[in-house]
């Protein structure tokens, strides 16, 4: 054997895999929290233009509008984009990221509780046992 011959070393397979149904889980739950945070944001910012409690600015009641939609062929003014454009105001999409990383750090955090409680053991057989230090007397 000389000094740089390569070992190639067949990488180790998972004793598990992730079941479909575990995935189609997330991607609903993931699909559910940005539907969630945009009424939630709909309601926040239609309730806060009537009432006026939380004092927010007046340019997040204006609505969005995107310019120069007439030179985008895919954009056209009775467009079904545009229509839908017109009724979205800068509150939905400010209050809508908000309540999304309100959402999914909760969601995060079940998630993290729960892999704890049943999830693997903290340590595997390759790990040398916890040193545990003598007791003061």
């Amino acid at each position: 054997m000389t000094k740089y011959t390569r070992v190639a070393h067949k990488p180790d397979e998972r004793r598990w895999n992730i079941h479909p149904v575990w995935r189609g889980i997330g991607c609903f739950m993931l699909i559910i929290i940005v539907v969630m945070a945009y009424a939630g944001a709909k309601e926040l910012t239609d309730y806060n233009e009537r009432t006026q409690k939380f004092g927010l600015p007046d340019q997040l009641y204006d609505k969005v509008h995107i310019s120069y939609t007439k030179y985008i062929p895919a954009l056209k003014e009775d467009d079904v984009v545009n229509k839908f454009l017109a009724n979205i105001k800068y509150g939905y999409l400010l209050f809508m990221l908000i309540f999304m990383f309100i959402g999914f750090g909760a969601f995060s955090f079940v998630y993290s509780a729960l892999y704890r409680v049943s999830g693997p053991s903290r340590y595997t057989s390759l790990d040398s046992p916890e040193v545990r230090k003598p007791r003061r007397k």
